[in-house]
């Protein structure tokens, strides 16, 4: 029987590989496996060697990685698990069916016009002698089901994946396996999907020769899931991501909540300069995990990343930053950027989280991976609020005959050496912006400029 159960959206195993919703919405990306060697080609100067890799495991491997992390402000998901009977009739007559469990996962919210996830899990099913034997040089199986829906720019929604674990030669099992699909709904209001679906689709993949499929079915009846459809909150963006050059069949388009924090420190102070810092764990672990894969998948160490941001400052003075960053670690669990903002007016400024923000992932000079992304929210939400005060009160006006040098510089900080502007815990995504958030079970410390004030001595006449 089927069940309907709700849990956070973070959690296993909708979160499985490090905390990624895996969505894809462009199954064409089997292109990938073209391209990636030609930018690697392109930026290394000798040959490479490359491990194998199927063009389907390639071609998974942008809509499987370049998906935001998701963190606990994500929307609760809801669970629909199924029973289904595998039939091995392809391979002969009178193999006993198999019996696997599917777990469906979507969230219970989501924004409008934005693509939505749906992700598929199946369990290891163990393969009958008769079928293994017949599986020689399988290297790869492709998982699928259709989705329909209601109230969705498409009333039928693939949701498909490809195996990662490495199968023995030939293959014991289907080994437990991750799909994604994702559904976009255009109008505010209730969204709906059908589930479990009926039939869930096993196809072999010697290379890119297919073997005879395997049909898995349920007797479990469809029902209709509701999702609310809204428009977004808080740190919500819609990404493009690119494998090298582009073109047809190289690009996906995915959304989701991307945790950022953005602090401040120094004297809040007409005529001073702060320092704003904008960090992100889930940056950091989008980095290394993206990184990781192309590694995994071809054999070729990416060399740098490249981060950059916009940011718009707004209230008592208005402008922008535009923070950006190159990382050389590609194994670093950490990430942050800062700039300097030249306070100009009193009152409150704030800091808005990045209205766009971008990372490029480097074979030397070649872009082999680029995430742009770009906030979906609007207004957009305060990372940072500065309440900026006037300079202190003017020092009493020198004799005629006191030198210039000699009188302490209005607004002169007070303190001796004493750490001035903790970073502001007002006005961003939480009641604490600056507090290190936790992902996927990466705890990373994010680290806020701090400014040391320097005492101001009065020579005295």
């Amino acid at each position: 029987m089927g069940s309907v159960v709700s849990r956070s959206w973070n959690g296993p195993p909708v979160a499985r590989r490090l905390g990624l919703i895996l969505v894809a919405t462009v199954l064409a990306l089997l292109g990938m496996s073209l391209v990636l060697p030609a930018a690697v080609a392109i930026a290394s100067p000798a040959p490479t060697p490359t491990r194998s890799a199927s063009p389907a495991s390639l071609g998974q491997l942008l809509p499987r990685l370049a998906r935001p992390f998701l963190s606990a402000s994500t929307p609760t998901a809801n669970t629909v698990t199924a029973s289904y009977s595998c039939d091995f009739s392809g391979y002969g007559a009178g193999i006993t069916p198999a019996t696997m469990s599917a777990t469906y996962a979507y969230p219970s919210a989501w924004p409008v016009n934005q693509p939505m996830p749906i992700e598929l899990t199946i369990s290891s099913v163990a393969l009958p002698s008769q079928v293994s034997s017949a599986l020689t040089g399988v290297t790869s199986m492709r998982i699928s089901a259709t989705v329909t829906s209601q109230n969705a720019t498409q009333k039928s929604v693939l949701v498909s994946g490809s195996t990662t674990a490495t199968l023995a030669n030939p293959p014991t099992s289907i080994p437990q396996t991750d799909t994604e699909g994702e559904a976009t709904f255009a109008a505010k209001g209730t969204g709906v999907i059908n589930l479990p679906v009926p039939t869930i689709f096993v196809v072999p993949l010697a290379g890119s020769t297919t073997q005879a499929g395997i049909e898995c079915t349920t007797q479990t009846a469809a029902k209709p899931q509701s999702i609310t459809v809204d428009a977004a909150s808080g740190p919500f963006y819609n990404c493009v991501s690119t494998i090298g050059a582009g073109g047809a069949g190289n690009t996906a388009t995915i959304s989701g909540p991307f945790e950022l924090t953005v602090t401040g420190s120094g004297t809040r102070q007409v005529g001073k300069t702060v320092s704003v810092t904008l960090g992100s764990d889930d940056i950091a672990a989008l980095i290394v995990v993206l990184a990781a894969e192309v590694d995994q998948e071809t054999g070729t160490p990416l060399t740098e990343a490249t981060f950059t941001a916009d940011m718009a400052v707004t209230g008592a003075q208005s402008g922008a930053l535009h923070p950006s960053a190159t990382v050389t670690d590609l194994t670093d669990t950490s990430f942050s950027t800062s700039e300097s903002l030249k306070l100009s007016k009193a009152g409150t400024v704030d800091v808005d989280i990045p209205a766009t923000w971008s990372v490029d992932l480097l074979l030397n000079t070649t872009s082999v991976i680029d995430v742009a992304c770009k906030l979906v929210t609007t207004p957009a939400p305060v990372g940072l609020a500065l309440h900026v005060t006037q300079p202190s009160a003017t020092q009493p006006s020198a004799t005629p005959t006191q030198s210039a040098s000699s009188a302490a510089p209005a607004g002169a900080e007070e303190g001796n050496g004493t750490p001035v502007g903790a970073p502001d815990t007002g006005g961003g995504l939480a009641p604490a912006p600056d507090v290190p958030l936790a992902l996927g079970g990466l705890v990373v410390l994010l680290v806020g400029g701090g400014l040391v004030t320097r005492g101001v001595s009065r020579r005295r006449r």
